[in-house]
C-alpha cells in the first residue's frame, strides 16, 4: 500500500508540475495571468485576497461536507477517491492540495480563462474532474460550479492568489476529512 501511495503522490505531483510549467511558459511570453499590483496597497491587497480565498474555501468545504452526508452517491464517490489516492500523511495531503491548487489555477484560471473566458475554463475544469458513473457526474457538477466560483473570484480580485487559496482550502480539508473517515471505517 505504501509503494502504491508513493507512486500516486509522485504521479499527481508530476501532473500538477506540468500544468504549472505549461502555464508559466505560455504566460512568460504573453503576460496574461493576473497578479496584484506592486504599490502602496500591495500587502493589503495580498492579505484581503488571501482572506477572501480562505473564507470562500471554508464555506465550500462546509457545504460539501453537509451535502455529502445527505447523498449516498457522494459518500460512495468519496470512498472511491479515497481508495484511488490511498492513505496519506498530513504532509502528503498538504503537498497534494498545494500543487493541485497552484497547477490547476494557473492553467484553468490563468491561461484557459485568460484566452477562452470564464465559461470555457469552467466547463473544461468540470469535464476534466470526472469519474465513471452517476457518482462521476456529481463530481463533475461540483467541479463545474467551483470553476465558476473560482473564475469569478479571479475576475473580481484580478489576482491568481485568490482562487489558489480557495482551491487549496477545499482540497486540503476535503482530502483530510476523507482520510479521517476512511481510517475510522478501517478501525
Amino acid at each position: 500500500m505504501k509503494e502504491r501511495n508513493e507512486v500516486n503522490s509522485l504521479s499527481f505531483g508530476i501532473v500538477y508540475f506540468v500544468m504549472f510549467f505549461i502555464s508559466y511558459v505560455i504566460d512568460h511570453e504573453n503576460r496574461i495571468i493576473l497578479y496584484p499590483k506592486i504599490g502602496p496597497n500591495f500587502l493589503k491587497d495580498i492579505l484581503l485576497d488571501s482572506l477572501i480565498g480562505v473564507a470562500v474555501g471554508i464555506v465550500v468545504v462546509l457545504i460539501s461536507q453537509i451535502v455529502t452526508k445527505k447523498s449516498k452517491a457522494l459518500q460512495d464517490l468519496g470512498h472511491e477517491l479515497g481508495m484511488l489516492i490511498g492513505k496519506m500523511r498530513l504532509q502528503e495531503i498538504f503537498f497534494l492540495a498545494f500543487f493541485s491548487s497552484v497547477g490547476e489555477e494557473f492553467l484553468f484560471r490563468g491561461i484557459i480563462q485568460g484566452y477562452g473566458g470564464l465559461i470555457i475554463a469552467s466547463v473544461v475544469f468540470g469535464i476534466l474532474h470526472t469519474a465513471p458513473g452517476k457518482k462521476g457526474v456529481a463530481w463533475s457538477v461540483f467541479a463545474l460550479i467551483m470553476g465558476f466560483v473560482m473564475g469569478l473570484e479571479y475576475m473580481w480580485r484580478k489576482n491568481i492568489l485568490t482562487p489558489i487559496w480557495t482551491h487549496f482550502i477545499v482540497n486540503f480539508f476535503n482530502v483530510y476529512l476523507l482520510q479521517r473517515k476512511i481510517s475510522k471505517t478501517k478501525n
